[in-house]
């Protein structure tokens, strides 16, 4: 049966705590897609408090680290690329094959620590950082160069620190060379 546009029932709301509370049982890929579903779902999934209470609660539980867990590699001659496989998928049937998932780089980057799901990457013939996220493929900017003339690096430190608006720490060691 049809009904004109100003006889159509509307359809209901959910209140916002349920959406909330849906979003954050999603994988990361999905939240990704579901960015475009509204402004509003785009604005609480990339807020960093969202994001945190994700992360807490895929961690809260044994069978959601093994869903969100992944093995990350760094592949190729160059340019190279950020394998990510799915540790789940490992566990529940080695025999088969996984299918990574993968992003180029256009640098060789060493990773030097990793933290609540993200990568320290240090380039060095850019002499920078780089924070990595291989769950939403997302690569920050270089950092300004690292080290001085007379210095070099010999190694780095990545952590979390809880104090607010800088939370995640990188160290540089450096030595005086000569």
């Amino acid at each position: 049966m049809y009904l004109p546009d100003h006889q159509l029932p509307l359809l209901p709301v959910l209140p916002e705590e349920l959406i909330i509370e849906i979003l954050l049982r999603l994988p990361v890929r999905s939240l990704l897609q579901f960015k475009c579903v509204c402004k509003s779902w785009k604005t609480l999934i990339s807020d960093p408090q969202f994001a945190k209470t994700h992360l807490q609660g895929s961690s809260s539980t044994d069978e959601s680290i093994m869903t969100h867990q992944r093995l990350v590699s760094l592949v190729g001659t160059g340019p190279y690329e950020v394998i990510s496989y799915p540790v789940k998928t490992l566990f529940e049937n080695p025999s088969i094959p996984v299918e990574p998932d993968s992003f180029s780089m256009k640098h060789k980057y060493r990773i030097i620590g990793s933290c609540n799901g993200l990568l320290c990457l240090y380039g060095k013939s850019q002499h920078c950082v780089r924070l990595c996220n291989p769950a939403t493929r997302l690569l920050s900017k270089r950092s300004p160069p690292i080290g001085y003339s007379d210095w070099y690096i010999c190694n780095y430190g990545f952590g979390y620190d809880q104090i607010p608006g800088q939370p995640f720490r990188i160290s540089p060691l450096f030595l005086m060379s000569g």
